[in-house]
């Protein structure tokens, strides 16, 4: 939009001829001039000796105001059907960045400047990442985002109040987590009912961080085996 294809393609070709792996970030909607086709078919990629090194991802475009609908294809938008098949939300608690302005978030999201909620602290002093660290993750809502994602929570929410609409209308989780946090139906009904979630969520940080760990390092696993045989356990 901002950008012409050709200069994109120029940047790729450079990037590929200093021998980078680039990585581009592809925008989709049902309606749109540029694909991963278009932009591979470009005459300086379509045979560039380096091409294999191109890594496009296909996101879906996501519209900044949560009552705003993004053209998508049937099947993209999140709903009854599949929210089962989305998954947390991986920047929130994983990626801290520090802005211009001195302000530490606890997400990297695209709605993050819109979201006060999700700022952490402020880069100064000794051990700011830290605290930073600590006082996200003492928040329940960023767990339950983190470990079961924004659309989750608005269909766990919208059973308990049917008023609330979000079938087919989100296919980013950025723009479904501006919704959990700008909705105040959704916030009542987190306030009056968060205990109801409590435990779930604290079971999949402990598989998360503890179980799956154990699971994923075979030493571990080794001496989990050797302490429950042992004739002193």
């Amino acid at each position: 939009r901002f950008v012409g294809l050709d200069l994109v393609a120029q940047a790729i070709a450079a990037g590929l001829e200093h021998g980078y792996t680039v990585q581009v970030m592809v925008e989709y909607r049902e309606h749109r001039a540029v694909t991963r086709e278009v932009l591979l078919g470009h005459e300086l990629l379509c045979e560039h000796e380096h091409r294999v090194r191109i890594e496009i991802i296909e996101s879906p475009w996501m519209p900044l105001n949560p009552d705003h609908l993004g053209d998508y294809k049937p099947g993209d938008m999140v709903d009854g059907a599949n929210v089962h098949g989305r998954g947390p939300c991986t920047s929130v608690l994983q990626s801290y960045t520090v802005h211009p302005d001195g302000r530490l978030s606890a997400c990297c999201g695209l709605g993050v400047e819109l979201i006060g909620e999700l700022y952490a602290g402020e880069g100064v002093g000794p051990g700011f990442l830290a605290d930073a660290v600590a006082n996200a993750e003492s928040d329940l809502l960023k767990l339950w985002l983190r470990y079961k994602g924004p659309e989750k929570i608005l269909a766990w929410a919208a059973q308990r109040d049917p008023s609330i609409r979000w079938e087919n209308q989100y296919a980013h989780n950025c723009q479904a987590c501006h919704r959990v946090y700008r909705d105040p139906k959704v916030a009542a009904i987190i306030l009056e009912h968060y205990e109801e979630a409590m435990g779930e969520i604290i079971e999949s940080v402990v598989f998360d961080e503890v179980l799956y760990p154990a699971i994923r390092s075979p030493q571990d696993v080794d001496l989990h085996a050797r302490s429950v045989n042992s004739p002193h356990s």
